[in-house]
């Protein structure tokens, strides 16, 4: 009678070590193309909201739009999309060799992927300050593939890991060039497969969408340069048409990445249509100092960031204020009033006089409308007397875009 163990032979414990991390490398394969389509989404509509974003430090959108998310280029994610197609490649390797080479090249990458982690982990933290539920996806995926490559170093050993590279490295140069073509070939592919139809769309769309960035005439962006402005008759600060056939006006806050995007976004569609569609800005800062509706700390300077706006309106010059507040007010160093003064050219005892005296009953009047609205996160679009968060229905902005 056969032994029952005989059935499992071919997936003892080593086997079982190297099927997982093959496993682990397709998951990871497979978040990284997610990313590279989110990623591609973004840039094509920064109006775009994928599922993985849901609040100022759980954005996903956020940190495909920081400038951490691509290297020489390229998105992070299709150079980790190549990195787990190398892995998975190796570990197929692995399950057929009887050689230690597989597994040093396995331990190589696996521990450069951990290290290269640690660093995302540390800007997303430190320097985005927003999480990507897909990149923490990759980011468990990496620490399996370091925990696969200790378990399977256990009886082989780390030194012993080493020298087998090492020999690999000296004697086999053609296996090495192998694995560099793979990866590079694995990019290349993946990069003209997802890049061009995504760059056609972007063109396509008529918009610079890929593109919010302060080209400056003294701040502000060149396309919205030639676009006049005003204030209507409530005393609320607009851009675009004095007759408007489209009215949008937006409640924000200059610490919320959708915010920043979605203002660039609407704006760009205004300097299209400069005689058709009035953009009014109106403040709501997601900070429980001044906004009765949050109850506990997020934005921990909004609220001094909308009445620094506020001030600089009364004194002139609302829309470079404007955007120097989109600009840098996920900055980790606060912006303080002597900066902001200086950055925007007012006079800081002005400015400090506006701050206590008008700008807190004038940022309350925002904040009563606004929850008077119901209105629960940024930005909030309101049309018609019709509220709309995080994005305008494609149905109300389509008719404008050329």
């Amino acid at each position: 009678m056969p032994n029952p163990n005989s059935y499992f032979a071919p997936f003892s414990s080593k086997r079982r070590l190297w099927f997982v991390a093959l496993s682990a490398s397709i998951v990871g394969f497979g978040l990284a193309i997610e990313l590279t389509r989110l990623h591609l989404s973004v840039l094509r509509d920064p109006l775009h909201r994928s599922f993985c974003s849901v609040s100022s430090g759980i954005d996903c959108d956020a940190v495909a739009q920081s400038s951490y998310s691509s290297l020489f280029g390229i998105p992070l994610s299709l150079w980790g999309a190549a990195a787990y197609g190398v892995i998975a490649v190796v570990c197929i390797r692995g399950l057929r060799a009887r050689t230690g080479a597989a597994l040093g090249l396995f331990s190589l990458l696996a521990v450069t992927a951990a290290a290269t982690s640690l660093v995302l982990i540390g800007i997303s933290a430190f320097a985005v300050r927003s999480l990507c539920i897909l990149c923490a996806g990759t980011w468990l995926v990496d620490l399996a593939l370091f925990v696969l490559a200790a378990a399977l170093n256990r009886e082989h050993g780390w030194s012993r890991s080493v020298r087998d590279l090492s020999r690999l490295l000296r004697g086999h140069p053609g296996k090495v060039f192998v694995v560099c073509v793979l990866l590079a070939g694995g990019l290349l592919t993946a990069t003209w497969m997802v890049l061009p139809p995504a760059i056609a769309r972007v063109d396509s769309a008529g918009l610079a969408a890929s593109a919010p960035a302060s080209q400056s005439h003294g701040g502000a962006p060149v396309a919205s340069a030639a676009v006049p402005t005003g204030v209507d008759d409530f005393g609320h600060y607009y851009m675009g048409a004095k007759e408007p056939k489209l009215t949008i006006t937006e409640f924000s806050d200059y610490q919320c990445p959708f915010c920043a995007r979605a203002h660039m976004q609407l704006r760009e569609l205004v300097a299209h249509n400069p005689q058709s569609i009035r953009l009014v800005h109106r403040h709501f800062p997601l900070d429980n100092e001044c906004n009765p509706a949050i109850l506990q700390p997020f934005h921990s300077h909004a609220c001094h960031y909308a009445r620094l706006a506020i001030c600089a309106g009364i004194m002139g010059h609302f829309w470079k204020a404007n955007d120097y507040l989109f600009e840098h007010g996920r900055d980790v160093t606060p912006i303080t009033s002597e900066a902001f003064a200086k950055a925007i050219g007012l006079s800081l005892s002005d400015l400090d006089q506006c701050l206590s005296d008008r700008a807190p009953a004038l940022l309350k009047s925002d904040l009563d409308v606004g929850n008077q609205l119901g209105i629960e996160g940024t930005p909030t679009f309101v049309v018609d007397g019709k509220t709309y968060t995080g994005a305008l229905p494609h149905q109300i902005t389509d008719p404008y875009r050329r």
